[in-house]
């Protein structure tokens, strides 16, 4: 049997060690609780916000503590693992946050973000404190929250509310005024072919001159005649085109409707 001194290791190979190991300190129990506790408290931020699940939940007093597990474990022996005390404060603040009683003990299998204060018992060791705690909704809370908005909204005669409407007139005819020899009213007359291609609705054209000293006349007249044809034909007529090449270099918009 070979002896060695306190605080000193043994030697482990033949003959002497040609160095001296680093030696391996004696403590008492205490003294090894307070350092580990010292290390925990230097190493970790004063409050950190951790996601886990909740894996129980039971009385401490006048608080609870809470087994917390990852959120996403699929096996609780194997997932890490945390007990963590709910102080009264804490639970006050969940009662001034939803204006009722808490039941705190229903928060059991449901996820949460909780901020704590880790901290360090001589007995109980890492014993982290919940300064705050918020609640992450799971599917079937949030079809409840559904379900019970869709109740509100039927008792308010609100569910569904644009289908009850009367359905708008459809639009079959559109008259359009527009510059002669435009460039632009070429896409618009595009898009209208394409419309009455689809047998959606039929288009009439107006042209009109909308610049010189005879725009205002022509214009005029332009609408009249499109007012007229809406009368006769029960249409819609919209009067609208762009204009480009004005003397400001700006496209103009003249737009005009008369409900069907």
């Amino acid at each position: 049997m070979n002896l060695h001194e306190p605080d000193r290791l043994p030697a482990t190979g033949p003959g002497q060690p040609t160095s001296e190991a680093r030696p391996i300190p004696r403590w008492g129990l205490r003294q090894f609780t307070a350092e580990a506790g010292r290390v925990i408290r230097s190493g970790l931020p004063e409050e950190v916000w951790v996601e886990a699940a909740i894996l129980a939940v039971s009385t401490a007093g006048s608080g609870y503590t809470l087994d917390l597990i990852e959120p996403h474990a699929q096996n609780a022996s194997t997932s890490a693992r945390l007990r963590v005390f709910v102080p009264p404060t804490v639970v006050e603040q969940m009662r001034q946050a939803t204006g009722e009683d808490p039941d705190v003990s229903s928060l059991r299998g449901s996820g949460a973000w909780v901020r704590i204060k880790p901290s360090f018992h001589p007995s109980r060791h890492l014993q982290p404190t919940v300064s705050d705690l918020q609640p992450v909704p799971t599917g079937s809370s949030l079809e409840q929250v559904r379900d019970e908005a869709r109740l509100r909204l039927i008792e308010d005669g609100l569910f569904c509310h644009q289908r009850q409407l009367p359905a708008p007139a459809d639009i079959l005819r559109i008259g359009v005024v527009h510059p002669e020899r435009s460039a632009g009213y070429a896409d618009v007359l595009s898009e209208l072919e394409r419309l009455e291609r689809a047998g959606i609705a039929t288009a009439v054209s107006f042209p009109a001159s909308f610049e010189g000293c005879g725009a205002r006349q022509s214009l005029c007249a332009a609408l009249k005649q499109a007012g007229r044809w809406r009368k006769a034909r029960g249409s819609t007529c919209s009067c609208s085109c762009g204009v480009a090449g004005t003397r400001l270099g700006w496209p103009r918009l003249y737009l005009r409707t008369w409900p069907g």
